[in-house]
């Protein structure tokens, strides 16, 4: 679908990164002229979007001069056009609202408070939110890759050794190994067939009650 008029840069479809630039608004003043409002997609550590705005005034021709620093911005930002008659991007602007995709106030503290500059730079990396042809965008968490896997079973292998260091006085594994040691293995078992017992201890008293 083609963007509705007042919107002068929009994101093509596919999977959105950290510091993409999603769309630009053109926004009507009083004076006939317009404020550019251009909607930068960030990403907090929770793993939440923000809406991130740079602006930029009229040059005169309806086309943006210079855009400022970023601010950040509560989601309900968007509320405020959402109902003008006569700003075409409207629909667009409910969709994005709509879509609960963006931080409210409430979520928007400290380091990431409203009219506060991003506390990083982007790290152009992707993100778990796809943009549609309509503008709309939606939660669609990316595949684990190779690493993401590597990352994980490293973690995982870590914490097994500080249970089996912790429980036979032995050393954990070395720093990036994805090796399970027998002595992982041995605690890897203990932990299932304790967790095990436990379950069934929690089965043989629940129809223990249900006798009664």
């Amino acid at each position: 679908m083609a963007a509705p008029s007042g919107v002068t840069l929009h994101k093509s479809p596919g999977r959105l990164k950290d510091g993409d630039d999603v769309m630009t608004f053109a926004i009507p003043e009083m004076d006939g002229k317009y404020r550019f409002e251009k909607v930068i997609f960030r990403v907090m550590t929770s793993g939440r979007p923000v809406l991130v705005i740079r602006t930029a005034p009229d040059k005169g021709d309806g086309t943006a001069g210079a855009f400022g620093d970023e601010n950040i911005k509560q989601a309900e930002y968007f509320g405020n056009y959402t109902g003008w008659a006569n700003l075409p991007s409207a629909p667009l602007i409910k969709k994005l609202l709509d879509a609960n995709i963006f931080a409210t106030g409430a979520e928007l503290t400290g380091q990431y408070s409203p009219t506060s500059r991003f506390p990083t730079s982007p790290t152009s990396q992707e993100t778990d939110y796809m943009i549609d042809a309509d503008g709309v965008i939606t939660k669609s968490p990316k595949p684990a890759s190779s690493s993401d896997v590597k990352d994980g079973q490293d973690k995982q292998n870590a914490l097994l050794g500080q249970i089996a260091q912790g429980l036979t006085g032995g050393s954990s594994t070395s720093s990036g190994s994805t090796t399970t040691t027998a002595t992982q293995k041995i605690v890897r078992v203990a932990l299932f067939v304790l967790g095990g017992g436990l379950i069934l201890w929690g089965v043989t008293k629940l129809v223990g009650k249900k006798k009664k």
